[in-house]
């Protein structure tokens, strides 16, 4: 930004000195003429604030994206893009008086409500060496062959249901959903798609995955952090490897455009092939355990630069540590009723946590979320949590209909009535195998054993959450889903045995029940 300003406040006074003399324009920048026209082949001098110019339109300066920023631009998606307001006008930082609280440090509010967007780009070259489509053997080089490639997946993916179409902005179009699917109504530098969020709580064995809803509706987007990946860029994210790297989608090293976040409602990212949705994604999704971190499911967080914006998880150091309460509508994707107070709290090394962040919720709180897009399926529905002696009794709502009796969220994992035992500890099942059997019919399981806390604050001493016994997966019930769709979880303190009523959520799984007998701890 200090160049665009020094360059602009430079050219003006340079323009104007040398025409009055010399009858020719200089534009110098950085002690170089980088401009030079007699004012006679000059109609007119433009001054233009290029800080403010939205992703689409800075990329489709970009030449390495022709035929990408063609197709954004006959979708109706670049419109969409470069029009939407940079933040909520409404939103009023100052409208919220409470009290701040202290969570290792004192609370923030924000500061403002953001919108923006991201989008994965293919670059001209990359789309001419794309040959994998039946319908375009000889590579993509013009609209209609991108038109052809399109088709010939998502007529698959969705049954032909817009093979009729004609119009480029019909969200049902397969042009329309291809480049949909490349784009994101939030605003990530390339390292906010998983390599942020893989805190020191995660232990280095295991993978972990993420997963993004794009524009495009009914679909998903898989980030996976492959340990033993060494793929260049790989650090950044595997794109729907559906288990094989050699099937990844990668980032290039030309990420994070434009560079300094001149665009200030979003990033552009050229990725190494297109980036598809199909059938045979449609069922890897369907058949995996989808462990989602629920602070993933919100793009208001990452666009205000929340998650994420402390992937060392430092506790304690107001400026690196970040705790924010929320006003009760800041969120679309949460209600809560009104005597619910809603804190996001960043990763910090004092949490017993899945990448180490959490929701936390305080008073009598009645909270209903909404889940990204889940694929068809018989799913158990679980969800992790720390359970202390405030927690209270709740009753569980998935998509508006009440799923079983009171559960009491205050029991620490060895209570008698959940039967925790810690793994090692009984000679007759010491990988606590048969004990892990004994939860699941009580509806609960251990924590996974692929993070911990490594700060060990607040009595947090396992060496992993399946050896804590303050971490915990309820299991909400079994659930048959016919749609693609997102669903709704609420849950409802209607009992609390203490006057400081809290929850502390982490993250929700997704398990097809085929997965149960053969589920790892992790």
């Amino acid at each position: 930004m200090k160049g665009i300003q020094f360059f602009t406040l430079f050219f003006l006074f340079i323009s104007m000195a040398v025409a009055a003399q010399r009858d020719s324009v200089y534009v110098i920048y950085k002690g170089s003429v980088v401009y030079n026209e007699s004012l006679q082949e000059i109609d007119s001098i433009s001054f233009v604030n290029t800080v403010n110019i939205p992703v689409a339109a800075f990329m489709a300066k970009d030449e390495r994206f022709t035929l990408f920023n063609e197709a954004l631009q006959v979708t109706g998606w670049a419109d969409r893009i470069n029009q939407t307001p940079l933040e909520d006008s409404t939103f009023n930082p100052a409208a919220d008086t409470r009290p701040l609280m202290t969570h290792t440090v004192l609370e923030e509010r924000p500061k403002a409500r953001k919108t923006g967007f991201t989008i994965l780009a293919v670059s001209d070259s990359t789309l001419a060496r794309f040959k994998e489509c039946p319908a375009c053997p000889d590579g993509v080089r013009n609209l209609q062959d991108l038109e052809k490639v399109a088709r010939y997946f998502y007529s698959r993916t969705f049954n032909k249901d817009a093979d009729a179409l004609t119009d480029y902005t019909d969200k049902k179009h397969y042009l329309n959903r291809f480049i949909a699917y490349h784009c994101f109504d939030r605003i990530m530098a390339a390292s906010r798609f998983i390599k942020d969020y893989d805190t020191p709580h995660q232990l280095p064995q295991y993978d972990m995955f993420e997963y993004l809803e794009p524009l495009l509706e009914q679909s998903l987007v898989e980030v996976q952090l492959d340990r033993d990946c060494s793929l260049p860029n790989s650090r950044l994210g595997l794109l729907n490897s559906m288990g094989d790297t050699s099937k990844a989608v990668l980032f290039t090293a030309y990420v994070d455009k434009p560079a300094g976040g001149i665009a200030k409602n979003g990033y552009y990212h050229e990725i190494s092939a297109p980036l598809l949705f199909t059938e045979a994604l449609v069922a890897d999704l369907s058949s995996k355990r989808l462990r989602m971190d629920i602070a993933s499911f919100f793009p208001e967080l990452v666009t205000n630069n929340m998650r994420g914006n402390n992937p060392t998880a430092v506790a304690g150091v107001q400026g690196k540590t970040h705790a924010y309460l929320l006003p009760n509508n800041y969120i679309e994707g949460i209600s809560l009723s009104g005597s619910t107070r809603m804190a996001y709290l960043g990763a910090c090394a004092a949490y017993e946590d899945y990448q180490g962040d959490e929701f936390y919720f305080r008073g009598p709180y009645d909270i209903t979320l909404k889940t990204p897009h889940i694929p068809p399926g018989t799913y158990e529905l679980r969800m992790g949590y720390q359970p202390t002696v405030y927690r209270g009794l709740v009753l569980f709502y998935v998509d508006g209909m009440q799923v079983g009796d009171t559960v009491n969220l205050s029991l620490l994992a060895d209570n008698p009535s959940i039967g925790w035992e810690l793994p090692g500890s009984n000679p007759t099942d010491l990988d606590g195998l048969k004990n892990d059997s004994l939860l699941h019919t009580r509806g609960y399981m251990k924590g996974p054993a692929s993070f911990y806390c490594f700060g060990h604050w607040y009595g947090y001493n396992a060496d992993n959450a399946r050896l804590s016994r303050q971490n915990l997966r309820k299991i909400i019930g079994t659930f048959t889903f016919t749609e693609f769709k997102p669903h709704t979880l609420r849950i409802q303190c209607v009992l609390s045995r203490s006057s400081d009523t809290q929850l502390a959520m982490d993250y929700l799984e997704f398990v097809p029940v085929q997965l149960l007998e053969t589920e790892g701890i992790d």
